[in-house]
């Protein structure tokens, strides 16, 4: 399975929003979500990784939402992903305040393996995600950096072609891991 972390990850990521003690999060219509910005190649990876197997998008969000606030901004979401092309699969979008790795486990019924992509911008994260056994790509969006990071990498900001290139390599040096080990 592919699983993508949306701000920072599919949009541009501005921390100011999430810091930003006044900013109107229980209001649908001014909610950050829908003032983001799309990275277009991400867009395109993630359609194409659909079609090729399952792909759905884990959207942690804060501790202090009201969750008749949640329940708005879900259907908001989902409409912003639509306009902005994303093709939509059953059930492949979800927002929680569950961390990543205890989503998917809550989702699927197991912890991920290798098979199991997270495309996230977020550190600790992946970290975690690689750690129990599944395969961690950091996302770069002009904000982060690789800092310690010591695995797969792409480019927030590469084309789509470009984006499907860097996957189709790194499952390649995942399968010559697999034969030499």
């Amino acid at each position: 399975m592919y699983v993508f972390d949306r701000d920072g990850t599919l949009y541009n990521y501005n921390y100011g929003w999430y810091t930003d003690k006044e900013h109107p999060w229980t209001d649908p219509e001014t909610h950050v979500f829908l003032k983001d910005t799309l990275f277009s190649g991400m867009a395109t990876l993630f359609n194409h990784l659909g079609y090729t197997g399952d792909v759905c998008i884990i959207s942690k969000l804060p501790e202090n939402l009201p969750s008749a606030t949640l329940d708005n901004m879900v259907l908001d979401k989902l409409k912003h992903f639509v306009d902005d092309g994303f093709t939509i699969w059953n059930n492949n979008i979800h927002f929680t305040k569950l961390d990543k790795t205890a989503y998917f486990k809550k989702i699927t019924g197991r912890l991920p393996n290798k098979d199991d992509f997270l495309f996230s911008d977020y550190q600790p994260e992946l970290e975690s995600w690689e750690l129990i056994g599944g395969t961690a790509i950091k996302v770069l969006n002009g904000v982060n950096s690789i800092n310690r990071w010591n695995g797969f990498y792409i480019h927030a900001e590469g084309s789509g072609a470009e984006l499907i290139q860097a996957i189709a390599d790194i499952k390649s040096k995942i399968k010559n891991l697999d034969k030499e080990v």
